[in-house]
């Protein structure tokens, strides 16, 4: 009789680990599936962006200065290539530089939409 019990005790005790361990997976699986997608804003609210190259160098600036809005694009070794910037009072303007940091050419648009270049 002994024996008996001891291989019932056996079959019992494997049940048991079958079932532990099928309830911790079915547990598991649920609270994975309690996760929720990580939210984003809808909106950044900064005064200056500055982005980088690889090399950690700084290679464009978007800011607000006052009323006016500036975008400038620069080459690694610092030098400006291309400047933006809108003022309020709805004037614009561009300027393009050469490698050499030094301008080439430069635009400006007025509030009614006159473009003239800039000697």
């Amino acid at each position: 009789m002994n024996i008996e019990l001891e291989g019932r005790l056996g079959k019992l005790e494997r049940q048991n680990k079958i079932l532990t361990f099928g309830l911790t997976g079915l547990v598991a699986l649920c609270l994975m599936g309690q996760t929720t997608k990580p939210k984003h804003p809808a909106e950044l609210t900064v005064s200056k962006l500055r982005w980088g190259d690889a090399q950690g160098k700084p290679r464009a600036n978007f800011f607000v200065e006052g009323k006016e809005v500036y975008l400038i694009l620069g080459q690694a070794d610092g030098k400006t290539r291309m400047a933006l910037r809108a003022t309020e009072g709805g004037k614009a303007s561009m300027v393009l530089a050469g490698a050499d940091g030094v301008s080439q050419a430069s635009w400006e648009c007025d509030a009614d939409g006159t473009v003239r270049r800039v000697p």
